[in-house]
């Protein structure tokens, strides 16, 4: 599908230019021909599952990865021809903690801010309190970074790439497999830099609601392609008018899915593990299979799709729960690639 453009970036200057940028592993095509700006002082969310590309689009617009064809602009300047120019300009906070456990939390902040030129003792005393108070961790600055909990070493990574003032933030998955305290400091954290600072930050996720918590625009990415760029509100409307139905099955899920497939008032089905599964696939187990599917009018479809479950799959199928959704950023991507996010 090629990438559809609802919204271009906003007014202002643009922060960030990438030109029909490809990157291969071998015969696996990890970004296809992907173009897209961000202008200063905007949040650009990059939504998809895990492995559509999105850690592989952000660290080759970073200059960590180089692409294959393509070019990418930060401020005006080639991430390649003018490295140290355009790197200056970066924050860059990757999926995995970059930090020395053996190191306190200050020494880990004196040791980046060093690496990233500030080189005068004073200032970088100041600016590591300035992180340290942003993030939260004050008063964690003696600890090891090995003592530290995961989301405390999540949010001292954001401190490290904010010493030397960027511009630009990347942000790959911040808060995967952290607690909720620290997951909603990150939140709130990365809300501020934006609306109070005026930072730009583009930050990948798979979870719809920190995308539409945070960001002004968004990027489904799927497969290596970025399939549309716009508003919240403008990629909510690819999903039409139509529902969402959520069925959590019990017992033979392919052949309920099979059969919803083939049913007139189902537009759409996708499968994904339910997140109460007690693990494992959903075929004939005792996992729980979550079938979303897209319908229009529920209220009058619904009915007609449980009296079918149950006299032809009554003895094979257990429902387990149901519930209906108004269009989001998950339909929305359920349209246009009839998958879910959860997959």
């Amino acid at each position: 599908m090629p990438r559809q453009a609802l919204s271009e970036a906003p007014p202002g200057s643009v922060i960030l230019e990438i030109e029909h940028v490809t990157k291969r592993y071998g015969a696996r095509i990890a970004v296809d021909d992907v173009s897209l700006r961000v202008s200063a002082g905007e949040c650009l969310g990059f939504l998809g599952p895990n492995g559509a590309g999105k850690s592989t689009l952000l660290a080759a617009a970073a200059g960590i990865v180089r692409p294959d064809a393509g070019s990418i602009r930060i401020g005006n300047r080639d991430i390649w021809r003018s490295p140290r120019e355009a790197k200056r300009l970066i924050g860059f906070v990757p999926q995995d903690v970059a930090l020395y456990p053996t190191l306190t939390a200050r020494e880990n902040l004196a040791f980046w801010g060093s690496l990233a030129g500030i080189g005068d003792a004073r200032t970088l005393r100041k600016r590591i309190a300035e992180v340290l108070e942003l993030v939260g961790l004050e008063e964690r600055d003696r600890d090891r970074v090995r003592n530290l909990s995961g989301g405390m070493k999540r949010r001292l990574n954001i401190a490290a790439a904010l010493l030397h003032q960027p511009s630009l933030l990347f942000l790959d998955e911040p808060t995967v497999g952290i607690d909720p305290q620290s997951r909603r400091h990150i939140l709130d954290t990365v809300r501020s830099l934006v609306r109070d600072k005026g930072l730009t930050v583009v930050y990948t996720s798979h979870y719809m609601e920190e995308v539409e918590d945070l960001c002004t625009r968004v990027a489904i990415v799927d497969r290596g392609k970025v399939l549309v760029v716009g508003t919240l509100d403008d990629v909510k409307r690819l999903a039409g008018e139509h529902e969402t139905v959520e069925l959590e099955v019990r017992g033979d899920a392919r052949a309920a899915r099979a059969l919803l497939a083939n049913h007139p008032a189902v537009l759409a089905v996708a499968e994904a593990i339910a997140e109460t599964a007690a693990g494992g696939g959903g075929e004939t187990g005792d996992a729980d299979t979550l079938l979303v599917l897209r319908v229009e009018r529920a209220d009058h479809a619904l009915p007609e799709i449980l009296a079918a479950l149950t006299s032809q799959l009554g003895g094979r199928v257990t429902l387990r729960a149901l519930r209906v959704r108004r269009p989001d950023l998950e339909t929305a991507f359920l349209a246009l690639t009839g998958r879910t996010l959860r997959t």
